[in-house]
């Protein structure tokens, strides 16, 4: 069925879900593109244009991630999410099946089970972290409160703790 007869069974609902999926995806393409550069542009560029003088590759790319994102059920958070995490801890582009993974990885479990949700089980019962830091009402009490956890033996993110720090020395 295609995409234009399969919109006329569609729920409103369903159209607009849809067209947020796609919307998430061509917001992806441009920050991967930002991220990666050329890189990114040469895995789908094919060198043929179409009627609206848009590289044939990367639109047949475009519809193919939108699709398939929809039809797993991939919402427009998860897939911001997880572009930012695809350009802030690879140095080389995704593929759709190191991307979908990552979604995967990312999206909340309807239906928990250990296989499937260890890493969102951890999450959700996540100690709430409580630590003594010296409060200065300067703006900068944000970081310190991140390295104090950093210092208490929490995990914190590298990126959160290098800002932080910068922050502080730059600062003080």
């Amino acid at each position: 069925m295609s995409q234009e007869q399969n919109s006329k069974t569609m729920s409103c609902e369903d159209i607009e879900r849809r067209n947020s999926v796609t919307m998430a995806v061509h917001k992806l393409f441009m920050d991967m593109h930002g991220a990666y550069g050329l890189s990114w542009a040469a895995k789908w560029e094919t060198g043929q244009q179409n009627e609206d003088g848009k590289d044939i590759g990367v639109v047949n790319a475009k519809r193919l991630w939108s699709d398939e994102l929809y039809d797993a059920g991939i919402d427009p958070q998860t897939i911001a999410v997880a572009t930012k995490k695809c350009y802030r801890e690879n140095d080389k582009p995704p593929n759709f099946a190191l991307f979908f993974e990552i979604c995967k990885s990312i999206m909340p479990c309807k239906n928990p089970t250990y296989k499937d949700c260890i890493i969102s089980k951890f999450e959700i019962e996540a100690p709430v972290v409580i630590v003594d830091y010296e409060h200065h009402d300067d703006g900068l009490d944000w970081a310190r409160k991140i390295v104090a956890k950093d210092d208490a033996g929490y995990h914190t993110s590298f990126y959160a703790k290098k800002a932080a720090v910068s922050v502080l020395n730059n600062c003080m």
